[in-house]
């Protein structure tokens, strides 16, 4: 079994010094191009390459992909509903084009499509499931090209899958707003538009600028590779009541913080117990945020965008009580808030000078993200259909384990995947029990120890 580690071997106090070096640089976007009549690239910007380079190659091949699950009611026929799925599959295509986009040799190429090449594009990515649940096709789905819409008739759900350099959990969020607003209003209709290529104003450009050269090569060192015989991605979940979340709330405020510091704290100190580590271990890892507060022009493009709008911070801090933990950790995240546009410019570059053996301590072991309250922007009703249930997650590829954390109709979950030839469903059970039992204690006391 990989062991549960936050390591005790790496600094990262040379990062701070060149965040203040280098605090000064400017920062402009990637912005497209029309190379012909019905084509449009863009470079990839240095945090989409970063990405690509960091969730495909440490490991052999490529991890972290996104899933997103939305599971729904609806007063209509599964024959129905899905013709009427795959029609809104075509309408967010053109409404969100960056998903219809191929990368070529760093660049993000956009072909607007005929009719023809829409309908070949859906009948391509919209795949109908018969009899199975969206765990059973997230264990055995592979990596795509392209994005994949997956809808399992038994269950009435709908799984986008994509790679992480072209979309994050909140923009899979915001894209299955979208999604089902579209399905709940459009007849059993094509999409219609005057002409190919009215749709390409809504190309998002990349917040960050191009990616001019390539990222270390010492990332690639030592990489740890997949199994000869690769395993699917496992779930595991807990979700706690309404009141129970209540409390988590109120904890957080006793504590002056918010609700992720705690998360990350609960799950920081459960890994630690598990693995019998000393206290004053150090944990090192990625403040994961979202950029699109940062992200000039019109929302479609820039902060409702269904594009990579996220960003990683390195952060190195040691597991003693929770307490200590929960104050060191809210303080970089308050930190990182305060001081994001600071931050933002310099970040692909810190990243991009951080230790390979930092980088994989990291990748090896964990990663923690919250995507906050999700009610803002995903009701529970579109019309006459009933939206259920909805998450997403990371899916690891190699010995990391993903934490996901959401808020949706006024209750917190939890989501652990991991990829089972690291992790037996018991280790990862006890894990999930250690947090359980962390946050329990802490919403339901007011000393916090």
């Amino acid at each position: 079994m990989h062991r549960f580690k936050p390591s005790a071997r790496c600094s990262l106090s040379p990062l701070g010094h060149l965040s203040q070096q280098n605090s000064q640089r400017p920062r402009s976007s990637t912005q497209w191009t029309k190379i012909s009549s019905t084509q449009y690239t863009r470079p990839m910007d240095q945090m989409e390459k970063l990405i690509q380079k960091v969730f495909n190659e440490p490991f052999g091949q490529r991890t972290h992909d996104v899933a997103a699950v939305a599971r729904i009611k609806a007063p209509i026929t599964t024959t129905d509903l899905e013709k009427k799925a795959k029609f809104a599959w075509k309408k967010l295509r053109l409404q969100h084009p960056l998903m219809g986009c191929v990368l070529q040799d760093d660049q993000w190429v956009y072909t607007a499509p005929t009719k023809e090449e829409l309908d070949v594009w859906a009948q391509e990515s919209f795949i109908p499931v018969e009899k199975a649940r969206s765990e059973d096709v997230i264990r055995s789905i592979g990596p795509s090209d392209r994005p994949t819409l997956f809808y399992l008739k038994d269950s009435n759900e709908f799984l986008l899958h994509t790679a992480h350099d072209r979309l994050d959990g909140r923009g899979a969020g915001l894209w299955f707003h979208d999604f089902l607003t579209e399905l709940s209003q459009c007849a059993a209709t094509d999409p219609t538009w005057t002409s190919p290529g009215e749709e390409v104003h809504r190309l998002p450009p990349g917040p960050w600028p191009m990616a001019s050269t390539d990222f270390k090569e010492a990332w690639l060192k030592d990489a740890k590779g997949l199994p000869d015989k690769p395993h699917g991605v496992t779930i595991q979940k807990h979700e706690f009541s309404e009141s129970g979340t209540q409390q988590i709330r109120d904890a957080a405020r006793r504590q002056n913080t918010t609700v992720t510091p705690l998360l990350h704290s609960a799950v920081a100190i459960a890994m630690k117990e598990h693995a019998n580590l000393p206290d004053g271990v150090q944990h090192n890892t990625y403040l994961i945020s979202d950029v699109r507060n940062h992200c000039p022009g019109p929302c479609h493009t820039g902060s409702r965008a269904a594009a990579l709008r996220m960003g990683f911070w390195p952060l190195q801090v040691p597991i003693r009580g929770f307490n200590e933990v929960v104050a060191d950790l809210s303080a970089a995240y308050e930190s990182f808030k305060r001081d994001a546009e600071t931050h933002l410019p310099v970040m692909p570059y810190v990243l991009d000078k951080m230790p390979s053996d930092i980088v994989h301590d990291i990748l090896d072991s964990m990663l923690v993200s919250n995507m906050g309250n999700l009610s803002r922007f995903l009701p529970p009703s579109y019309r006459d259909i009933e939206l259920m249930e909805y998450w997403a997650v990371a899916l690891p590829a190699g010995s990391s384990l993903f934490f996901a954390f959401r808020t949706w109709n006024g209750r917190l979950a939890m989501r652990v995947c991991y990829d089972e030839h690291y992790y037996s469903q018991e280790q990862v059970q006890t894990v999930i029990q250690r947090i359980c039992r962390i946050i329990r204690d802490v919403g339901m006391t007011d000393s916090l120890t």
